[in-house]
């Protein structure tokens, strides 16, 4: 006789799981879309341009300074689209000295004297884009986004990258 009322309330404990797990697995990726469009999210590097397949975007990060890695959506061109999201190394600030000139080496870019990479030689390779040549001080709102690959599309083929552009600072995770 008992087995009835019992019945009934493992039934009713079953129903109240049932809604609760529903309910997280509506609630939870909307959390997580909000988060991401807020806050940061993960992204995975497809290429091998720079150091690292895996990192955190912080959005509500976007102090960066040399040697960071940054997140931002690219001006677009020929090659990529408008707002295509990269994520690249911080190679000069605003206010420090960028020059690009011929080296016995090739086409070598300098921020304040330190070398940050080669431009492709068109020589030995006749796909190379038409890299950018530079002899200023970067100004306010812009900086040099590189990669650690010699045959990365970065600021030596399409200019300086703007901090409106920024996405967020990035963090290697692996």
């Amino acid at each position: 006789m008992e087995t009835q009322p019992m019945q009934t309330q493992l039934h009713q404990n079953n129903s109240k799981r049932t809604f609760l797990i529903g309910i997280a697995i509506l609630v939870i990726p909307i959390l997580a879309n909000i988060y991401s469009r807020t806050v940061g999210y993960f992204g995975i590097n497809t290429e091998d341009c720079i150091q690292g397949k895996y990192f955190y975007i912080n959005r509500l990060d976007k102090n960066i300074k040399d040697g960071d890695y940054v997140a931002f959506r690219f001006k677009g061109n020929y090659l990529y689209p408008k707002d295509f999201a990269f994520i690249k190394i911080v190679g000069c600030t605003p206010g420090q000295y960028l020059v690009s000139k011929q080296t016995s080496k090739g086409y070598a870019y300098f921020c304040d004297n330190r070398l940050l990479g080669y431009a492709c030689n068109p020589l030995l390779n006749p796909r190379c884009p038409k890299h950018v040549e530079y002899n200023e001080i970067v100004p306010k709102g812009y900086f040099y986004a590189m990669a650690t690959a010699w045959n990365a599309y970065d600021s030596r083929y399409w200019g300086l990258a703007s901090y409106k552009s920024i996405i967020g600072k990035g963090y290697k995770i692996w």
